[in-house]
């Protein structure tokens, strides 16, 4: 009987430290896809917003209307400064789902999945705003 529960013990210790040894690469996939997806995105936002300066956008989004706009709605950022921001979350989201991927289990796939399909009809609702 003893001889048993040892086999037991063992083989469930064996599956075990075998899925955490073929789950450890997939870990560190993504560990490195969110730090230079990071990098990135951050370094995307400050050469967006040193172009956008050297452009003078906020001078042009002031004769739109644009920066009339954005300071109704009291936003204490300029439209420089937001136009980036939402750059680098755009490039951030993407890094997060890319990392997320990276660690390939089934029920982050399907959560993809599910966000994607849920994306015209968030689409459809901005546009009716």
């Amino acid at each position: 009987m003893g001889e048993v529960w040892r086999s037991a013990i063992s083989d469930s210790l064996n599956k075990f430290l075998g899925k955490i040894i073929t789950f450890l690469p997939n870990l560190l996939a993504m560990i490195t896809i969110l730090i230079i997806g990071f990098f990135i995105a951050w370094l995307f936002k400050i050469l967006l917003l040193r172009f956008l300066k050297a452009i003078q956008f906020d001078k042009v989004s002031e004769r739109w209307g644009l920066a009339h706009i954005v300071s109704k709605g009291g936003m204490p950022y300029s439209p420089t400064h937001l136009l980036s921001r939402f750059f680098y979350w755009v490039i951030a989201l993407i890094t997060l789902i890319l990392g997320v991927n990276a660690l390939e289990l089934a029920a982050t796939q399907n959560f993809i999945a599910r966000f994607f399909n849920y994306l015209p009809n968030l689409f459809a609702a901005l546009s009716f705003w």
